[in-house]
């Protein structure tokens, strides 16, 4: 069975329908993995390069933009999710440029088609990085990004380091995957998802946070995109409660 995949893709405040994908439903809808074969095959009819897989989407090069991923959840995700990720993901790759690509949308399903096979599909539009991306040895525990910041002119220890210091609400990232790319600007970019910490998602510390950016001479458009992130979320989560 083929349909055009409609997602709902969140920007901003805005929620608009975007066509990004058509193929098999059956393949696609979650319920199970399919081979890289099978992706493969599906993204050649489509036009599209498969990129690969991780451990909760699939990725695709965008139809009209290969510098742009389309990662698609193995399982549907929800309108606030999708908004979540889209703004914390704004803060992090506009205050640590080298470090987190960009999220350009994310999209989430709407309750009443979570459970329901209407081709709905949910994820993210993400800046592709181009480099190097390490893996890990499966057999060694892995507890920060050090052995992949060699060379690194912006090492993502450092970015780290900075993001802890500042006390942000969010989970801590996944050093054991292969999550970690070196781009061409010598950046050691994470590009996995994070998430906000459920336990305290309203603590931010705003006062540091505005002294850092302007210690590091973010412009008045990178402090505002920031803190209006950081409101947004603060707003999703008094939504939640």
């Amino acid at each position: 069975m083929s349909s055009f995949f409609e997602t709902r893709v969140v920007t901003g405040a805005r929620t608009m329908k975007k066509t990004v994908l058509e193929g098999d439903i059956d393949v696609l809808d979650g319920r199970y993995k399919p081979s890289a074969r099978k992706l493969k095959k599906i993204a050649n009819e489509q036009g599209l390069e498969y990129v690969g897989q991780g451990s909760h989407v699939f990725v695709f090069t965008h139809p009209s933009n290969h510098e742009v991923l389309l990662a698609i959840d193995f399982e549907r995700e929800g309108i606030s999710e999708a908004k979540s990720t889209y703004y914390l993901h704004r803060i992090l790759s506009t205050l640590f440029p080298h470090n987190f690509p960009r999220i350009f949308a994310s999209a989430g399903s709407l309750p009443h088609s979570s459970n329901k096979r209407d081709g709905t599909l949910t994820g993210t539009a993400r800046q592709r990085i181009r480099g190097k991306q390490h893996f890990p040895p499966w057999w060694k525990r892995i507890n920060d990004s050090q052995q992949f910041d060699r060379d690194s002119y912006f090492p993502f220890s450092r970015a780290w380091e900075t993001i802890k210091k500042l006390d942000f609400p969010i989970t801590d990232p996944d050093f054991g995957g292969p999550n970690f790319i070196t781009g061409p600007d010598k950046g050691t970019y994470y590009i996995d998802l994070f998430a906000l910490d459920r336990f305290r998602p309203d603590d931010w510390n705003i006062k540091d946070i505005r002294a850092y950016m302007s210690e590091n001479s973010l412009s008045p458009t990178e402090i505002k995109t920031v803190l209006n992130s950081i409101k947004r979320l603060i707003e999703l989560n008094q939504t939640r409660s």
